[in-house]
C-alpha cells in the first residue's frame, strides 16, 4: 500500500507540481504520506533514494538509503538522511540534496534495502551493504546487462530456499 501511495504522490509532486529538487520532493512526499495515513500512521513510512540527472549534474536525496557511483573501480557512496518518508519518533528535518558532478563512464546505482537485508548464505545471515558494494565493484568492468545477470544470480544463490523478505530493486544507470 505504501508503494502505491508513494507512486501516486510522486506523480503529483513531480509531474503536476513540477518540483525538481530531490530533497524538496522527499519533504513534500513525507507530508502527503503523513496526511494520508492520519494519526493511524504510527511509525509507518518508507525508505527511498531519489535523484535527478541533467547532463553531468546529479542531485540526490535519500531517506535511509544511499546512492552509489561506480567510477572505474572506485565506489563512491553518497549517504542519504537517517529518516524515513513518513512518521518517525525523532524530530523531522528537511531532507538534504547532494549536488555532484558526474564523469564520463560513471555508473549510478539506486536500490531498495531488500537486497542487503535478505537472509541466506551458509549461515542464514543478512547479505549486508558491504557485500553488495563488493559485488558492484567486482562487476565494474561489465556492461549493465551482464551486471544484472550476475547480481540477480548472486541474490538467488544467497537466498537459496529461504523466503524473500522484502521488495528488491536495483537500478543501474550508465553515462
Amino acid at each position: 500500500m505504501m508503494s502505491m501511495l508513494g507512486t501516486a504522490f510522486l506523480n503529483e509532486i513531480v509531474i503536476e507540481g513540477k518540483e525538481r529538487n530531490p530533497g524538496k520532493i522527499l519533504d513534500r512526499l513525507r507530508e502527503h504520506v503523513k496526511s494520508a495515513m492520519g494519526k493511524k500512521g504510527g511509525r509507518d513510512g518508507m525508505d527511498m533514494a531519489f535523484c535527478c540527472i541533467d547532463g553531468n549534474k546529479l542531485e540526490y536525496a535519500g531517506a535511509n538509503l544511499p546512492l552509489y557511483i561506480l567510477r572505474k573501480t572506485e565506489l563512491i557512496e553518497v549517504k542519504g538522511d537517517k529518516q524515513p518518508v513518513g512518521f518517525q519518533p525523532s524530530p523531522e528535518r528537511p531532507f538534504e540534496t547532494s549536488h555532484l558532478t558526474l564523469e564520463k563512464d560513471d555508473r549510478i546505482y539506486l536500490f531498495s534495502d531488500g537486497y542487503a537485508d535478505q537472509f541466506g548464505g551458509p549461515k542464514g545471515k543478512k547479505y549486508k551493504y558491504k557485500t553488495f558494494k563488493d559485488k558492484l565493484i567486482s562487476v565494474a568492468s561489465m556492461n549493465l546487462k551482464e551486471q544484472r545477470k550476475l547480481i540477480d544470480c548472486e541474490f538467488e544463490t544467497w537466498k537459496g530456499d529461504l523466503e524473500q523478505l522484502d521488495d528488491v530493486c536495483v537500478l543501474g544507470i550508465s553515462l
